[in-house]
Protein backbone atom coordinates (compact mmCIF):
# COMPACT_ATOMS: atom_id res chain seq x y z
CA UNK A 1 0.00 0.00 0.00
CA UNK A 2 1.20 3.51 -0.69
CA UNK A 3 1.61 6.02 2.14
CA UNK A 4 -1.63 7.73 1.14
CA UNK A 5 -3.58 4.46 1.20
CA UNK A 6 -1.97 3.52 4.52
CA UNK A 7 -3.12 6.84 5.92
CA UNK A 8 -6.67 6.32 4.63
CA UNK A 9 -6.74 2.81 6.11
CA UNK A 10 -5.61 4.12 9.50
CA UNK A 11 -8.19 6.89 9.31
CA UNK A 12 -10.87 4.31 8.47
CA UNK A 13 -10.07 2.41 11.67
CA UNK A 14 -10.28 5.67 13.61
CA UNK A 15 -13.63 6.53 11.98
CA UNK A 16 -15.11 3.20 13.07
CA UNK A 17 -14.12 4.02 16.65
CA UNK A 18 -15.66 7.46 16.32
CA UNK A 19 -18.86 5.96 14.94
CA UNK A 20 -19.09 3.54 17.88
CA UNK A 21 -18.69 6.47 20.31
CA UNK A 22 -21.22 8.59 18.42
CA UNK A 23 -23.76 5.79 18.42
CA UNK A 24 -23.31 5.17 22.14
CA UNK A 25 -23.80 8.89 22.74
CA UNK A 26 -26.92 8.85 20.56
CA UNK A 27 -28.42 6.08 22.69
CA UNK A 28 -28.24 8.31 25.76
CA UNK A 29 -31.29 10.23 26.85
CA UNK A 30 -33.14 12.63 24.60
CA UNK A 31 -33.94 16.17 25.71
CA UNK A 32 -37.16 14.73 27.15
CA UNK A 33 -35.25 12.23 29.31
CA UNK A 34 -36.17 9.23 27.16
CA UNK A 35 -33.74 6.59 26.05
CA UNK A 36 -33.49 5.69 22.39
CA UNK A 37 -34.01 2.09 21.33
CA UNK A 38 -30.75 0.40 20.24
CA UNK A 39 -30.45 -1.44 16.94
CA UNK A 40 -30.77 -4.91 18.49
CA UNK A 41 -34.06 -3.91 20.16
CA UNK A 42 -35.59 -2.81 16.87
CA UNK A 43 -34.26 0.74 16.79
CA UNK A 44 -33.33 1.85 13.31
CA UNK A 45 -32.29 5.46 13.90
CA UNK A 46 -29.01 7.15 14.56
CA UNK A 47 -27.81 10.73 14.79
CA UNK A 48 -26.67 13.15 12.14
CA UNK A 49 -23.16 12.74 13.51
CA UNK A 50 -23.43 8.97 12.96
CA UNK A 51 -24.71 9.58 9.45
CA UNK A 52 -21.78 11.84 8.61
CA UNK A 53 -19.26 9.36 9.98
CA UNK A 54 -21.01 6.55 8.09
CA UNK A 55 -20.63 8.47 4.83
CA UNK A 56 -16.93 9.00 5.51
CA UNK A 57 -16.51 5.29 6.32
CA UNK A 58 -18.27 4.32 3.09
CA UNK A 59 -16.07 6.67 1.05
CA UNK A 60 -12.83 5.46 2.67
CA UNK A 61 -13.90 1.83 2.31
CA UNK A 62 -14.36 2.38 -1.43
CA UNK A 63 -10.71 3.45 -1.59
CA UNK A 64 -8.98 0.87 0.62
CA UNK A 65 -11.50 -1.91 1.21
CA UNK A 66 -13.33 -2.92 4.35
CA UNK A 67 -11.69 -2.61 7.72
CA UNK A 68 -10.72 -5.83 9.48
CA UNK A 69 -12.95 -6.97 12.31
CA UNK A 70 -9.71 -7.29 14.31
CA UNK A 71 -9.51 -3.47 14.30
CA UNK A 72 -12.98 -3.03 15.83
CA UNK A 73 -13.70 -2.85 19.56
CA UNK A 74 -14.74 -6.14 21.10
CA UNK A 75 -17.96 -4.73 22.49
CA UNK A 76 -19.00 -3.61 18.99
CA UNK A 77 -18.34 -7.13 17.70
CA UNK A 78 -19.97 -9.01 20.57
CA UNK A 79 -23.41 -7.44 20.30
CA UNK A 80 -23.52 -7.54 16.49
CA UNK A 81 -23.35 -3.77 16.02
CA UNK A 82 -20.47 -4.05 13.53
CA UNK A 83 -22.48 -6.39 11.30
CA UNK A 84 -25.55 -4.13 11.53
CA UNK A 85 -23.58 -1.01 10.55
CA UNK A 86 -21.93 -2.73 7.59
CA UNK A 87 -25.39 -3.72 6.35
CA UNK A 88 -26.77 -0.23 7.00
CA UNK A 89 -23.91 1.39 5.08
CA UNK A 90 -24.11 -1.12 2.23
CA UNK A 91 -20.49 -2.18 2.61
CA UNK A 92 -19.98 -5.24 0.46
CA UNK A 93 -17.91 -8.20 1.66
CA UNK A 94 -17.01 -6.82 5.09
CA UNK A 95 -14.45 -8.70 7.16
CA UNK A 96 -16.80 -10.17 9.76
CA UNK A 97 -15.71 -12.18 12.79
CA UNK A 98 -16.17 -15.93 12.78
CA UNK A 99 -17.91 -17.69 15.66
CA UNK A 100 -14.64 -18.65 17.36
CA UNK A 101 -13.46 -15.03 17.47
CA UNK A 102 -16.88 -13.88 18.69
CA UNK A 103 -16.81 -16.42 21.51
CA UNK A 104 -13.34 -15.29 22.59
CA UNK A 105 -14.54 -11.66 22.53
CA UNK A 106 -17.66 -12.53 24.53
CA UNK A 107 -15.55 -14.26 27.16
CA UNK A 108 -13.10 -11.35 27.38
CA UNK A 109 -15.87 -8.76 27.69
CA UNK A 110 -17.63 -10.87 30.35
CA UNK A 111 -14.37 -11.24 32.28
CA UNK A 112 -13.73 -7.49 32.14
CA UNK A 113 -17.26 -6.70 33.32
CA UNK A 114 -16.90 -9.17 36.20
CA UNK A 115 -13.75 -7.35 37.36
CA UNK A 116 -15.50 -3.99 37.65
Amino acid sequence: MSEALDFIHDELIYLWGQLWDAYQSFLGTTWRGEYRKPWHAGGDQWSGRCDGLGKRITAATALVGPVSCHDISMTALVDGWFVWVNERLGIENPDLPDEELLERCRQYVADQQAMT
